[in-house]
């Protein structure tokens, strides 16, 4: 008996939820800078963003290994929805970079960012102490 495979974008979409921003957010594995990612069950390419197999899967005039950029115009790194997608460069990325992190680049240096674990007696950057400090956070509170 063969076995029926699943449309790649259908499985993109039973992994996601919808946000108050209308965003289509990935709720499944990311790599280490916060994207999501998903097998692709391709034989060249075995793992890809989920961003990028959206825009892939919509547009059609490109494909996986293309060397252009998939910019989120809403700022929002698990975001597939299409709408909320744009094909670019690398000039357009940072402009969007700078336009969605000016708020936060603020605070960078500042208290706010750093979080101080009382258990470990270390100091660590806000985004990455929930997971550096997953061991600690019961017996922080």
């Amino acid at each position: 008996m063969i076995k029926h495979k699943q449309n790649i974008v259908d499985r993109l979409l039973s992994r996601t939820t919808k946000n108050e921003k209308d965003c289509w957010e990935w709720t499944g594995p990311k790599n280490n800078a916060g994207y999501g990612l998903m097998n692709t069950c391709r034989k060249d390419l075995k793992m890809a963003t989920v961003h990028r197999i959206m825009m892939v899967e919509h547009v059609k005039s490109i494909n996986y290994t293309d060397r252009v950029e998939v910019l989120h115009l809403c700022g929002n790194k698990l975001c597939v929805n299409p709408d909320h997608l744009k094909l670019g460069n690398i000039k357009d990325r940072h402009k969007l970079q700078k336009k969605h992190n000016a708020y936060n680049m603020m605070f960078k240096d500042s208290d706010y960012m750093w979080v101080h674990c009382e258990h470990c007696n270390t100091k660590t950057y806000r985004p990455h102490f929930e997971r550096l400090h997953s061991n600690c956070k019961a017996k922080h509170k």
